[in-house]
């Protein structure tokens, strides 16, 4: 009611907007601070309620935006989300209002970038993707140089399609030396996604040299070899003729994986598919291979890689781990394929940091279902340092 009759007055005569934005802001800030208070009281139902009404009430702040886009990302509510960011980010870029006091106007100035980015990022998970370039390309003219930003906009890129321009900017990146691991795996799947197989594989190597405990790094640097690989057959058939530099490179590639792949496989042991990525690297380097000597051990490979994958028991797949303080949570399936039903079967995890050292172990046993059933698990690791990735043994 009272804002409806403070629209009223403010509409008959519009001088009274000073004193009704007055009237507005000290109401805001006692709905904020419940709203606060609720927060800190962990109810987050009572703090989103307090944020939405302190909203409505003002226009001129842009806190309780900040707050609400946060919570509804949070519960997934993404749309509500973005409309939140952008109705901050439209307070914050307005020319500074006479009687902010420096305190305030500091922590709005750097609240922006946050707020900036999460919209971006928001804007790509809703496949918005016209609107995510925008809102990074605003954001690189306000702070050039964000390394997030500069992969992000690249990862729109790629969605859009226009890998021309996706590329130019992923050799841009690839040529920085200040990369961290986290980088490199989204430059990677980014170079992946964007069917650049080489560069792909490049960006995974360098994420698995700075960490080389992290089972994706392994398993992506070897699928993107994989890709790779198969394309690099394709041109040889396409060429027909002098294919000895082909030959050539795919004896590195083929090397390579096969060194990715056993990375993998002491790390996820009872993963099927890196199998079939072993044993096709080990058939390929028997054919490319002019040495008899070479071309029988590596068929003594493909016959011991397949004798391993049809004696496998079981199969473990959808490992996820949720890393959390002094602990790591790790769920996953396993598949039954030989283990007979009701067999007690212990899988032990161990944390490790990204070097190698480990940092936690745990394990928890479940019981076989039938054969080709699968059974959710979970296991909670305690861990005394950061971790960097995981392995696993399994035992029946």
């Amino acid at each position: 009611a009272a804002d409806s009759v403070f629209k009223k007055a403010q509409e008959i005569y519009p001088a009274y907007e000073p004193e009704i934005n007055a009237e507005r802001e000290e109401a805001w800030l006692r709905v904020y601070n419940e709203g606060i208070v609720a927060l800190q009281a962990n109810d987050i139902d009572g703090a989103i309620r307090m944020m939405e009404l302190a909203d409505a009430i003002y226009q001129g702040r842009p806190e309780a935006k900040l707050n609400l886009g946060a919570f509804y990302a949070n519960r997934n509510e993404v749309d509500k989300a973005i409309v939140a960011y952008q109705g901050a980010l439209e307070i914050l870029r307005r020319p500074v209002p006479e009687g902010i006091d420096s305190a305030t106007l500091a922590m709005w100035q750097e609240n922006e970038q946050p707020a900036a980015f999460n919209l971006a990022q928001l804007l790509t998970f809703s496949e918005r993707y016209d609107e995510a370039e925008a809102a990074y390309r605003e954001f690189r003219e306000r702070y050039p140089d964000n390394l997030d930003v500069e992969v992000g906009l690249a990862d729109v890129l790629v969605r859009k399609g226009d890998l021309e321009a996706a590329n130019e900017l992923y050799d841009a990146l690839l040529s920085r030396t200040d990369l961290g691991y986290r980088e490199y795996m989204r430059i990677g799947v980014g170079l992946f996604e964007g069917e650049v197989y080489d560069r792909a594989a490049e960006a995974f190597r360098q994420a698995l040299k700075l960490n080389t405990s992290d089972r994706d790094a392994a398993y992506n640097l070897a699928q993107s070899l994989y890709v790779y690989a198969g394309k690099l057959d394709e041109q040889k058939k396409a060429q027909g003729a002098d294919t000895k530099a082909i030959d050539a490179k795919l004896i590195e590639v083929h090397t390579e994986l096969v060194a990715a792949a056993q990375h993998v496989v002491d790390l996820d042991p009872a993963n099927q598919n890196i199998l079939a990525y072993l044993a096709r690297s080990y058939q390929a380097l028997s054919q490319l291979s002019a040495d008899r000597a070479k071309q029988n051990e590596y068929r003594n490979k493909v016959a011991e890689v397949l004798d391993r994958h049809e004696k496998a028991t079981v199969e473990m797949a959808n490992i996820t781990v949720y890393p959390d303080e002094g602990q790591v949570r790790v769920v996953g399936t396993l598949r039954n394929l030989k283990v007979k039903a009701g067999t007690p079967i212990r899988i032990e995890f161990t944390m490790m940091s990204m070097n190698g050292t480990p940092v936690g172990t745990a394990d928890v046993t479940v019981d076989a279902p039938a054969a080709e059933g699968m059974v959710p698990f979970e296991v909670v690791v305690p861990t005394s340092g950061e971790m960097g990735g995981w392995k696993y043994s399994i035992s029946h």
